[in-house]
Parts: structure tokens; C-alpha cells; sequence
């Protein structure tokens, strides 16, 4: 998301000759050059598979699904749910240009949701009326006055559902409504996307917008690379350079630190582009051998707790968990790299699929029906670690109990300066009998924020930003450290101090004194697991001659009654205990969020802060340690 300051700061690089810049750039991650060839028009006519349908859904693609639909209960039950949609879309009404906000991005995934639906369909029934039907849908969004290319997200994704269509069906196409979408592809998508100008600053991005943009445009590239060979080539070139970029949240051990939610966008898109290059050009240029991709499988399975609520730190929900969405992923990686979905989570993702005209968010629909065929059946289950660690600028910890009633806790670093970020480093989520105890605030609906409060000041991550006022975006709102009644450094960020993974009581600690300034000189943070039904969070302080107190934060919507060093939280007669066992002088309180400090702040039912409060003298030769052993009760 763009700042005003950053808009200027691309405008004076595009000024002087971006491409020259960006031709500078390597196609590397992090030292690893992940391919040195350069994706020329030559190339491409050497490499790339000249007949069509050659992305993704190609003819060999094809007589397989054929093949499965007469042996394989989830690929019958999944295709049927689509021939479903696709009977539903010959009812609906032609879309329409209509903006969100800034956004079309609604409009443009539900026309990729159509699209792959009625082509999937064509293909597999060889009915007229889908055909028909998709050239109309065809028609509507080209003849759109533009596809939004200043935010282009919106283009990227209008061009992916245009370029899959026509690739998957253009054989079969009217002339002139082929020789149209193409046209629009290439007027709404492609030479939008590479124009010189700040709203193309997503090209040097390393976050979901690099990988979706990026995406999108190769897809298109590689539909019209016959009637534009020069464009096209360029297109494919930049984003096998640039897509590197897009990698960097994966690394180095998987944990995509823009969160949960955005791992779902950010893959789909990274899954998908390499799936088409490996179907057109016999390759997917080592992008999934980039430290942390395929391992962010594993991301994505840990943070989700026995409840079956992901951490929904950053811009998340807590939904998603063993979702179509998520089963289709792993399928992904899984043919990949050895492993299925567990069988009991693709059984009840395929039961849970709603009736069409609830379908809102399934555009991959098809697409993980495609990543289902080609699983192994004598692939183990993905496992779920007890203790899983992420290392990098963004760090993630879990500790998984034995079994799914024990005591779950994810807790993070990292910094508020990120992509989606806030206040939040040191910060967790807990369950007890898959019940969440200390939650996270999540995301918060960006329209009405950027409405209210301005695009400008909620995309701002300065210090002074107003972004910063929101209980859902600042440290106030989250389980973690204040010190003196302030806001964290925004530019702070937390690394992990140190990790036993293997000793009999695990733990990880996170250094947060970049959080603090000159407010506090040392504070480390260190998860112990005691056992399923125990564990300590433990801050290790040394206070500055700036500090004046300390807030230790547990964020939660259960009910809490408070004892001299205790609070017992109960939510449907399930209970844990906080015991604060240091220092020996504090006070302990509850302070009520609901309302919630403001009139723009997130309203969450019964939401709650209970602080253990300190002063500084509470701290001998000004250092000491903050105690807090979280119990399970029975």
C-alpha cells in the first residue's frame, strides 16, 4: 500500500529512468540465483508449448480428470460442486464495472471465479451454453473501461481470469471475440502494466501485490505471446527477474510475514504462475526451491489452533483452516514434495463447499481440483509439529500440545515497519480445550478505514501516523510489553534471541528492546513449555533512566476475575489461570474495551486488557524479570 512520501519517491526514480534501475536488479533471493536465463522472444519460441491449451489446464491435464472422474470420489464430488457454479453463472446477470472504494478487485475475481468455472465445464462437457456464456463474460470486461490499473491488483487479477479462459478455450472462440479479449488483455492489463509511472510500484515489491501483479501479467504474456511476441517475451523476462522479490516473506523458514491470510493470496498466485510455467515452458525457474516456500505448508497448517482458528495476526481472520482453499494449497505443495492433506480435512472441505449462490470466494475453484489429481495415495499425512520455529525478520513460534485440548500457543516478532503490520512483536494467541484464551484483533474492514481516516494516513507506517491510533494496528491492542503508556517503535523489530526446540521444556525468546527506543535498555521475551497444561512467558528487563513503568498486556473476550496475583479467565465454564510470580510489587486490572477507545476502533464483543502493571522501582539495581505462569485448569 502506497504513502504519499513513497509516491513521490517512485516518481522521481520512474523521472530519471526506472527501467535502467530495475535492469540492474539480479534474480536473486537472499544470494541464491534462482535462474540466470534470460526469457527472450527466442527463447520463449524454443521453449514454449505452441499449441494451446498449454496453461495449467492442458490436453494431457485434461484426459486425466477425465480418468479420475470415473474412479475418484473427491474429484467427482469437487467437479460436480463446479458444474454446479457453472449452471448457476447461465443465470446470473452480466457484471459490471463498479468500484469498491478505489478497488474493482470484487468485480475482477468474480469474474475469474466465472471464467475458469464455465471453461473448466466446456472442456470436460463439450455444451455449447458454457461456451457461450464465457465468450459473454469475455466480452463484458472487455468492453470495461479500464481494469483499474491504479490499483492493480484488480488488473492482475481480471488479466488472469481472462488469459486462463482464453488459453483453456480460445481454440473454440467466435474469431472476433478471441481477437477482443486478447486486444483487452493487451490494452487493460499488459501495457498498463508496464507503463512508466508510480502506480507501477509494485514492480521492484517484495510482498503479495509482486507475486499477484507480477502473476497475473505473465499469465496474459504467455495468451497472447503469437500476436505480440516483443511484449510478451519482456513481460515473462521481468517476471522471472522480479518475482524473487515476491519470495522474500517465505524466508528463511516458511513463515510468510504478512500472515496467515495473506499466505492464502500471495500462493495462490505463486502457485498457479508456476504451475502455468511449468505447463508452457517446461519449467517453474527454481521458484519453489527458494528458502521457506515449500515449508510455508508447514506455516500454514501450525498457525491454525486445535479450534481451528488461525492466528490472525496482521491484516488475518481467523478463518481458512482446512478450507477448499487450504486442502487445494497443500495439495500443491504435497505432489510436490511427498505429503497429502490429511483425508479427513479433504472430506470435510468438499462437505463444506456451500450452494452456489453462496459461493463468494472460490475463483481456484478449478484450479485445486487440478492439484488433487496428481496426489500420491501412498503419501503420508502433513504432520503438525510439537514445537515448530521460524527464524528471519519476522518470526513465529509454536508450541502444539500432545492432544488438541492441551495448552496452544503462537507467539511472533518481527516488525510494525512491515507490509500489513502492526504493533504486535512479542505478542500471542493461546487455546485451552480449543478454546482461544488471548486473542489477536485481526483485520479490519480497509474501506471503511481508508474512507474514514484516508488511504494516505492508514497505509502511512510512520511513527506519528495515524494508522497507529487503531487498537487493531498498535500495541495497546495486542499481548504484549508497554513501556511508560507508549506506542512501540514502529521501525523496531524483534528477532529471536534464542531457542532449545529439543530440551524437555522448549522454549524461544524474542529480543524486543528495539521496540522501546531509549525508553528501556533490554527486554527479552521467552516462551517455556512446562507441559500440555502449563507453560511461563517470562521478560528479562533492564530499564533505562527513561523508564518509568511497565505494562505487561494479555488481550482477551473471556470473563476475568481477579485474586491478589492471579486472574482466572473463563469462557463456556473452561478456565486457565495467570499467575504472576515476579516481580513481588505490581498491580494487577482489568481494563474494559468494549466500547473500544475510539469510534473507528474494531468493536469485539466483551474484549478485554488485563495488565499487569509496574513501576520502575518495582525493578532492584533496575533490572529484574516479569513472571506470568499460565495454568489450564481442569
Amino acid at each position: 500500500m502506497m504513502h504519499k512520501a513513497v509516491k513521490r519517491y517512485f516518481s522521481c526514480l520512474f523521472g530519471i529512468g526506472l527501467s535502467l534501475i530495475l535492469s540492474l536488479c539480479t534474480a536473486t533471493v537472499h544470494g541464491q540465483v534462482v535462474t540466470d536465463e534470460s526469457i527472450s522472444k527466442a527463447w520463449l519460441r524454443e521453449h514454449l508449448q505452441p499449441q494451446t491449451p498449454r496453461l495449467i489446464f492442458d490436453t494431457e491435464t485434461q484426459q486425466l480428470l477425465a480418468e479420475k472422474l470415473t474412479t475418484d470420489a473427491h474429484i467427482q464430488q469437487l467437479y460436480q460442486h463446479i458444474k454446479a457454479y457453472a449452471d448457476y453463472c447461465l443465470q446470473l446477470p452480466p457484471l459490471t464495472y463498479q468500484k469498491r472504494g478505489r478497488r474493482l478487485l470484487s468485480v475482477s475475481r468474480e469474474a475469474l471465479q466465472r471464467m475458469l468455472a464455465l471453461a473448466m465445464v466446456y472442456r470436460m462437457e463439450q455444451q455449447p451454453e458454457y461456451l457461450h456464456r464465457l465468450e459473454a463474460e469475455l466480452l463484458t470486461v472487455a468492453h470495461f473501461p479500464d481494469w483499474n490499473p491504479s490499483h492493480f491488483l484488480d488488473a492482475a487479477e481480471m488479466a488472469t481470469a481472462v488469459g486462463l479462459a482464453l488459453d483453456w478455450c480460445g481454440k473454440d472462440m467466435a474469431p472476433d471475440i478471441l481477437k477482443t479479449s486478447k486486444n483487452a488483455l493487451l490494452e487493460k492489463a499488459i501495457k498498463p502494466g508496464i507503463g512508466i509511472t508510480w502506480e507501477n510500484w509494485w514492480w521492484v515489491s517484495e510482498h503479495n501485490w509482486n507475486l499477484v501483479c507480477h502473476g497475473g501479467l505473465a499469465i496474459a504474456a504467455l495468451a497472447v505471446f503469437e500476436e505480440e511476441p516483443d511484449l510478451a517475451s519482456y513481460i515473462l523476462n521481468r517476471t522471472v527477474e522480479r518475482f524473487p522479490l515476491g519470495l522474500l516473506p517465505y524466508q528463511p523458514d516458511g513463515a510468510y510475514n504478512e500472515g496467515p491470510g495473506y499466505w492464502f493470496y500471495a500462493t495462490n498466485y505463486l502457485t498457479l504462475t508456476i504451475s502455468a510455467f511449468e505447463s508452457a515452458v517446461g519449467t517453474g525457474f527454481g521458484f519453489l526451491e527458494v528458502p521457506g516456500v515449500a515449508r510455508s505448508a508447514e506455516f500454514s497448517e501450525m498457525t491454525a489452533g486445535p479450534s481451528g482458528d488461525y492466528y490472525n495476526y496482521f491484516d488475518a481472520s481467523t478463518r481458512g483452516y482446512h478450507t477448499l482453499q487450504h486442502i487445494g494449497l497443500l495439495s500443491w505443495f504435497g505432489q510436490r514434495k511427498g505429503f497429502r492433506p490429511p483425508e479427513e480435512a479433504l472430506d470435510q472441505a468438499i462437505a463444506d463447499i456451500p450452494p452456489p449462490e453462496q459461493q463468494s470466494k472460490g475463483r481456484f475453484s478449478t484450479l485445486y481440483l487440478l492439484n488433487l489429481l496428481r496426489l500420491s495415495e501412498d503419501a503420508p499425512e502433513i504432520k503438525r509439529e510439537p514445537v515448530w520455529l521460524a527464524q528471519g525478520d519476522a518470526p513465529l513460534v509454536v508450541f502444539a500440545p500432545k492432544q488438541p485440548d492441551g495448552l496452544y500457543l503462537a507467539a511472533k516478532g518481527g516488525s510494525a515497519n512491515d507490509n500489513h503490520a502492526n504493533m504486535d512483536a512479542g505478542s500471542f494467541i493461546l487455546e485451552w480445550k480449543r478454546t482461544r484464551f488471548a486473542i489477536d484483533l485481526g483485520n479490519q474492514d480497509y474501506y471503511e478505514l481508508e474512507r474514514t481516516i484516508g488511504v494516505d494516513a492508514l497505509w502511512n507506517r510512520a511513527q506519528n501516523s495515524p494508522r497507529w491510533d487503531l487498537l487493531t494496528k498498535n500495541n495497546f491492542g495486542h499481548s504484549t510489553l508497554t513501556v511508560n503508556g507508549d506506542k512501540h517503535q514502529a521501525k523496531g523489530r524483534a528477532l529471536v534471541h534464542h531457542s532449545d526446540l529439543n530440551a524437555e521444556n522448549p522454549e524461544v525468546a524474542f529480543d524486543l528492546t528495539p521496540l522501546y527506543g531509549n525508553q528501556l535498555k533490554r527486554a527479552i521475551r521467552t516462551f517455556k513449555k512446562i507441559s500440555d497444561s502449563e507453560l511461563l512467558i517470562q521478560d528479562e528487563v533492564e530499564l533505562s533512566e527513561n523508564t518509568q513503568s511497565l505494562t505487561w498486556q494479555w488481550i482477551t473476550d473471556a470473563e476475568v476475575q481477579l485474586d491478589d496475583q492471579t486472574a482466572t479467565l473463563t469462557i463456556d465454564g473452561k478456565q486457565i489461570q495467570l499467575e504472576v510470580t515476579a516481580p513481588a510489587d505490581f498491580e494487577l486490572a482489568v481494563v474494559a474495551l468494549d466500547p473500544p477507545p475510539s469510534k473507528l476502533d474494531k468493536v469485539v464483543p466483551n474484549l478485554k486488557r488485563i495488565e499487569v502493571r509496574m513501576q520502575s522501582q518495582a525493578f532492584k539495581k533496575k533490572k529484574g524479570r516479569i513472571t506470568v505462569k499460565v495454568t489450564g485448569l481442569p
